[in-house]
């Protein structure tokens, strides 16, 4: 075994020994794999690249909701000092609002939800002088519903408080760090990976956040190493294999934003299809704002076809068709399907879920680099069916 399959780095001194531990977040030197590795942190760098963020403030873990746990307990610990609090949008993916509805109610963390983070009136409404965070997903998992980052940011730091945005669906088609949000959190796992081959999470924070005061970054290290959540190094290496050159990345999300505007405009005009959801439709309540918000609309979308048989229908022709049917998104080799309300986000009420528009006839669509041809012939079956 060579040293750089180990999880462990011998030291040249004592005092090196004493440095490493003084700062078990890295950079270095590196002590062992549970406080930092040198893949992992090259990974960090670049990811903080691609959000043009700080590479010295840049956090990676072993999934994206590791990455949300480990915010959460960091920011609201007490020697944070920011307060107890968290106020987060109820249009989020279904694991991340599990995780948070379950420290609330399993474990009493104070947690609220805003059941229509449209408005920036409800967004005040939850907020108190103990809140430490806002945190919101945009485009939201799994109905693509775009939030204005830069309006957050501005009420979140004038109420004292912080905006933490999940851009696990906008990776290079915005910049959430530039329109003011204090920290981007990512699904590494999605499209940073690409390839559908490692699990993985990154927390990103601004140059200028508070988040990078010496207060908070000790908050972040300690948690960070004392929850174990850092990312494996072989999967920084899959991961990296895909991202490191960033301009192909934003070629990748450019070229999915197309394929998956085509489908979304096909969808919209198909008579079986209630609705759409995407962005980039001009037929999107927030088009306007999607359009000044992002580059392109992102690789992700949904429609309804009006019921749970419907949508079952629908799967299991998609699936009879040797179509990928699976609970994942951000894979640039093709297109993947999955039934929101019965998978993803099964474990919402059906009043949380009507909440975050998800329906029982829901089907989200992932869409790849190649093109949609055969998708759209495959649909186009499948719905004569129903």
């Amino acid at each position: 075994m060579t040293m750089r399959n180990r999880i462990f780095y011998p030291f040249g001194s004592v005092a090196e020994a004493r440095e490493a531990f003084k700062h078990p977040d890295g950079p270095g030197p590196y002590a062992y794999g549970r406080m930092g590795d040198p893949r992992v942190t090259e990974l960090g760098r670049t990811i903080a690249r691609i959000e043009r963020g700080n590479e010295r403030c840049v956090y990676e873990h072993h999934t994206g909701l590791s990455s949300l746990h480990h915010l959460h307990l960091a920011l609201t610990a007490k020697s944070a000092g920011l307060g107890r609090r968290a106020v987060l949008s109820a249009f989020i993916y279904g694991g991340s609002y599990e995780q948070l509805a379950g420290m609330r109610d399993e474990h009493s963390f104070d947690v609220a939800f805003v059941e229509n983070p449209f408005s920036l009136e409800e967004w005040e409404k939850h907020i108190t002088r103990d809140t430490a965070l806002l945190f919101v997903e945009t485009p939201s998992n799994p109905t693509g519903e775009v939030f204005d980052i830069q309006a957050l940011a501005e009420l979140a730091h004038r109420k004292g408080t912080l905006l933490i945005v999940d851009n696990t669906v906008g990776v290079t088609l915005q910049h959430p760090l530039h329109l003011g949000a204090d920290a981007v959190l990512h699904s590494v796992t999605k499209l940073l990976n690409g390839n559908g081959t490692a699990l993985g999470g990154a927390l990103v924070v601004r140059e200028d956040s508070i988040l990078t005061s010496e207060a908070l970054k000790k908050s972040l290290a300690f948690w960070f190493v004392h929850v174990g959540v850092i990312m494996a190094p072989e999967a920084a290496e899959q991961t990296l294999d895909h991202c490191g050159v960033i301009e192909v990345l934003e070629w990748e999300a450019q070229k999915i934003s197309e394929n998956a505007l085509y489908m979304a405009q096909w969808l919209e005009q198909h008579p079986k299809v209630k609705k759409v959801h995407y962005p980039f439709l001009k037929s999107y309540e927030h088009y306007a704002l999607a359009r000044r918000q992002m580059s392109a609309g992102g690789g992700l979308l949904a429609f309804d076809v009006g019921s749970a048989e419907n949508a079952e229908k629908i799967g299991n022709e998609i699936i009879r068709a040797g179509l990928t049917f699976a609970p994942h998104l951000g894979y640039r080799g093709g297109t993947i399907y999955i039934a929101p309300a019965v998978t993803t986000h099964a474990l919402l009420t059906p009043e949380q879920q009507a909440a975050a528009h998800i329906t029982p006839g829901m089907i989200r669509v992932s869409v790849g680099v190649p093109g949609v041809g055969n998708d759209l012939e495959v649909l186009s079956g499948a719905l004569k069916k129903i």
